[in-house]
């Protein structure tokens, strides 16, 4: 199990080496990645299939097929529909919109009248962050247009687009409100946690489904947060991770 967490870090800088080599990583984050990993291997979050959550056949749309480097892999995202479909969600709130793939996929797989919210951070607040970003992550953040995949339904006002920080995010009149939460923002443990308890109180606590993204992966701080989530907070000793995907799936 130890090598297995070795190998994982030796993988993320692997990925990311051009990018280190131009910038250097800061020896505290990867202090902290390390020993983080190699503490938590007894928390892992039990798995289920997806035809546990989603039984039976379902018929779905897929659209943008092809994916690049911080989108959902074609699994990821069939899962996520299907369970959106099977539950009969259409108030959505997603964290991380990047180009919008996830999000129009969604759109297109509402049985009811979606009402989308989906939230990201502009370009050009990557260096004014509530909590500081990892160095190796805000190539995610330098896009010109974020949800450029939905630009052609920008103007039917059943997506809603907000440029801003999750840390800086209020709005209490839609506490409470949603039937399904994607989360896939920054994946620093600081975000991670704000965006998780933002979640928490934006979901309907009857009903709710929220989703998490990119959980036993290289980054770290989304698989260390959400498994000391998993093993010291009540509200999560039912979250499951979704067989052969990245994904966390939790119902209210």
């Amino acid at each position: 199990k130890m090598i297995r967490q070795k190998i994982k870090i030796f993988l993320k800088y692997l990925k990311l080496g051009t990018f280190l080599i131009n910038k250097g990583p800061k020896l505290d984050q990867v202090l902290d990645d390390a020993t983080a990993s190699m503490n938590n291997e007894v928390n892992k979050i039990p798995k289920v299939s997806l035809e546990e959550i989603v039984p039976g056949s379902i018929k779905t749309e897929i659209c943008e097929k092809e994916t690049q480097d911080g989108n959902v892999n074609l699994s990821e995202l069939l899962c996520i529909v299907s369970i959106l479909k099977h539950f009969k969600a259409n108030k959505i709130f997603e964290i991380g919109t990047f180009d919008g793939r996830t999000t129009l996929n969604m759109h297109q797989n509402c049985i009811s009248e979606p009402e989308i919210y989906t939230l990201d951070l502009p370009a050009t607040d990557a260096e004014k962050t509530v909590y500081k970003l990892h160095e190796w992550e805000k190539i995610y953040t330098d896009k010109t247009e974020p949800g450029s995949k939905f630009s052609h339904l920008k103007n039917e006002g059943s997506i809603i687009q907000i440029l801003d920080d999750s840390a800086n995010f209020e709005r209490k009149d839609l506490n409470d409100y949603f039937d399904f939460i994607f989360v896939d923002g920054s994946h620093t443990n600081k975000y991670v946690e704000n965006d998780t308890e933002l979640a928490m109180r934006l979901i309907n606590k009857e009903k709710g489904i929220i989703v998490w993204h990119d959980y036993d992966t290289e980054w770290d701080g989304v698989t260390n947060t959400m498994e000391n989530y998993f093993a010291t907070n009540e509200r999560f000793k039912s979250i499951k991770s979704i067989k052969e995907t990245s994904l966390l799936f939790l119902r209210k």
